[in-house]
């Protein structure tokens, strides 16, 4: 068999794609968020930026991340989420690139803008991919595998950077993420242009394709309350998360006052327990379905737990002063958001038959805009009210209505065309 055919057979196998293009794509991409995070002590101190301008840094491509979730929704629906996946990874790779070159405020923001507005289809594409190779069984561990591919390229992301810096400088890091993802990106187009159409049909056959309806558009599908709850849920969830992914290497040198070192082992030890986390309740997740039949009983109330829990222990690792406490609530608090953020993407498999690309636009849309809001907020509580103790109250807050959002969402009852054609919300 020739190498092009060999190609084209086994990128029609579901767990190919997952394994050697989707969870390689998310784990560099993750890589590289933690990077900048556990480099922004040094950034900030060799260019002399405050705490607020160095977290807006960071946050710009999360603001542009979320604000392109909507329209990338679409375009994956309307190119393939395959071919939108390569982009998304090649365009990303050249702002990665381009960063060291940056020498002020304005040159980091607009690099890490464009860096978020090229990355902004990757998630959608995926999630899509999923949901249209995997039966309902499966894609609770096939969701845990790309969790545990994002979150593994965070707890991996600081040390490798933290190496590369120690024997060189921190702008070579960039350099060689950027490098990597330009030669993903080309495995990719390959395996995509040796596999066009098949690649992005759905598992069933391409009649399917061929006889469904049009994908409704935003406003038809967010007249389901389902979906907005879903979206809000994930909100929530990641305003808890967002403090691990920002600011927490400033908060660990400048509250806690740890050498460079220790800050990076502690700031991305959390995420070992979020990778931990969301492997094991995948399979779990699973397993509940498989045994009740509900995908209510499987999803809810470990969303309903993650949140609560991972409020909890980051309030209590925000109120204590000693150190190891405060390494156990961290762990255990990115522990407990592991569970939402499995319950979150299982259930939007559950809820959306139809409009796949757009649900999972608007959900990462939230999401991120949280990710991008949420940082900002606490940095200018930190540094113009009344401190990080005060952060706490707001990481409460965030956990209380991410608990009520989720108590709305009712994955037993997805959403069709006819009920979003009748303005009625679900079906029984």
């Amino acid at each position: 068999m020739k190498f092009d055919e060999k190609l084209k057979a086994f990128s029609q196998g579901k767990w190919f794609i997952l394994f050697l293009i989707i969870v390689p794509s998310c784990l560099l991409m993750a890589v590289d968020k933690q990077a900048m995070v556990i480099q922004a002590p040094q950034i900030r101190n060799e260019f002399h930026f405050s705490i607020v301008e160095m977290t807006e840094i960071i946050a710009a491509s999360t603001w542009a991340y979320a604000f392109f979730q909507l329209p990338a929704g679409m375009l994956c629906e309307r190119f393939g989420s395959m071919l939108m996946l390569a982009i998304a990874c090649l365009t990303w790779s050249f702002f990665v690139l381009l960063i060291p070159f940056s020498s002020t405020i304005i040159g980091f923001l607009a690099f890490r803008f464009m860096m978020g507005f090229g990355q902004s289809p990757d998630w959608i594409a995926s999630i899509m991919i999923i949901h249209k190779k995997f039966q309902t069984e499966q894609k609770g561990k096939a969701n845990s595998i790309l969790l545990s591919a994002l979150y593994l390229g965070t707890v991996i992301g600081g040390p490798i950077s933290l190496w590369i810096t120690a024997h060189s400088r921190w702008e070579d890091s960039f350099f060689v993420f950027g490098v990597l993802g330009i030669f993903l990106s080309l495995f990719i187009f390959l395996v995509w242009r040796k596999s066009r159409p098949d690649i992005d049909l759905p598992s069933q056959g391409k009649e399917i394709q061929e006889t469904a309806p049009s994908v409704p558009g935003y406003r038809r599908i967010l007249r389901s309350s389902q979906v907005i709850s879903i979206g809000l849920s994930y909100f929530f969830v990641v305003g808890i998360q967002s403090f691990f992914n920002t600011l927490l290497p400033m908060y660990l040198i400048d509250v806690r006052h740890m050498s460079l070192v220790s800050m990076g082992w502690i700031a991305s030890l959390p995420f070992l327990f979020l990778y931990v986390s969301v492997v094991v309740n995948g399979v779990i997740s699973d397993y509940i379905i498989k045994k009740t039949k509900s995908p209510w009983y499987a999803r809810v109330p470990m969303g309903v737990a993650g949140l609560s829990g991972g409020a909890i222990f980051l309030f209590s690792a925000l109120s204590t002063t000693e150190t190891w406490p405060m390494m156990t609530c961290l762990c255990m608090s990115l522990f407990m958001v592991g569970l939402a953020q499995v319950s979150v993407w299982s259930s939007i498999h559950d809820i959306s038959p139809i409009g796949s690309g757009r649900i999972t636009g608007w959900t990462q849309f939230l999401g991120n805009l949280a990710g991008g809001v949420v940082p900002v907020i606490c940095s200018f509580i930190a540094r113009y009210g009344s401190g990080w103790n005060e952060v706490r109250y707001l990481i409460v807050a965030s956990g209380v209505c991410g608990v009520v959002a989720f108590l709305f969402i009712r994955p037993q009852h997805p959403i069709t065309y006819d009920s979003l054609n009748n303005e009625s919300i679900t079906i029984s």
